[in-house]
């Protein structure tokens, strides 16, 4: 009997593709949603209470934590530069780079002469695969992994890479950058002052009007690998609220989590 699945798959109940099921299913991505709502509100109620901005300030501000953050990205940094250079992603045809970069070439923030500073920048993958796309870049980094930093000047000798905190941009001059990356680095930051501190620097070393930020994966409105996830409504009050610069999100179709740095 076409279109009788009882008759088709007699050993299947009824019941496991009646309506009841639907109506199941349906209530749970219902609560679901609900519960995912509820979570965000209390969150940014949370970050807007500035509570924490509060947790443990004192700690994260210490030598101790500092150093322990130093080692353990120092490490992670070049553990990730030997997989990445072994596991191929630094060939012409990885599609995540390849897509990201032509993305930014479409939206005008990579073109020929273009000045790029990574934060974060590791062993210079992200700002490999800019330079595969786009020529004569003009290429910088600052990363807390001393020996990535050493593969990165190896790899683009004329670039400038410096061991270093993303909060201290002195390396650079003000209003000298066109464009300034991050791939998920800034959501590591443990507490918003320090976010806003990056922020400030990005904001003084990007050339006004024109300088962009590009920042990915980066913790803003939850997306980001690492612990700071603040609202991006939230950013831009409290640390960008005295400037003429604003966080926007990207509709971008390479990755739901792109935020554009500049100025209003």
């Amino acid at each position: 009997q076409e279109g009788n699945s009882t008759a088709e798959f007699p050993h299947r109940p009824v019941a496991e593709s009646g309506p009841g099921t639907l109506g199941k299913c349906a209530t749970l991505r219902c609560w679901t949603d609900s519960t995912q709502r509820i979570v965000q509100k209390i969150t940014h109620l949370a970050w807007c209470m500035n509570f924490f901005q509060r947790l443990g300030v004192a700690f994260f501000r210490s030598p101790t934590y500092t150093n322990a953050v130093t080692a353990k990205f120092s490490k992670y940094a070049t553990d990730f530069c030997v997989r990445s250079i072994k596991s191929g992603m630094w060939s012409g045809t990885t599609p995540y780079f390849h897509r990201i970069a032509k993305e930014m070439q479409e939206h005008g923030v990579l073109g020929p002469g273009t000045s790029v500073v990574d934060l974060g920048c590791g062993c210079g993958t992200f700002l490999h695969h800019l330079t595969r796309r786009q020529q004569n870049l003009s290429v910088s980094g600052i990363d807390l992994s001393g020996r990535a930093i050493k593969i990165a000047q190896r790899h683009f000798p004329r670039g400038r890479f410096v061991v270093g905190s993303m909060r201290n941009l002195s390396f650079l001059e003000s209003e000298t950058v066109d464009l300034v990356v991050s791939a998920g680095s800034i959501s590591y930051l443990p507490i918003l002052e320090h976010l806003c501190d990056t922020l400030h620097e990005v904001v003084r070393v990007l050339k006004k009007p024109s300088g962009k930020g590009w920042l990915q994966r980066s913790g803003f409105n939850g997306c980001g690998p690492g612990v700071l996830r603040p609202p991006v409504d939230f950013v831009n009050q409290q640390c960008l609220g005295n400037t003429s610069w604003q966080l926007t999100k990207l509709d971008s179709k390479s990755d739901k989590c792109i935020y554009i740095l500049e100025h209003a």
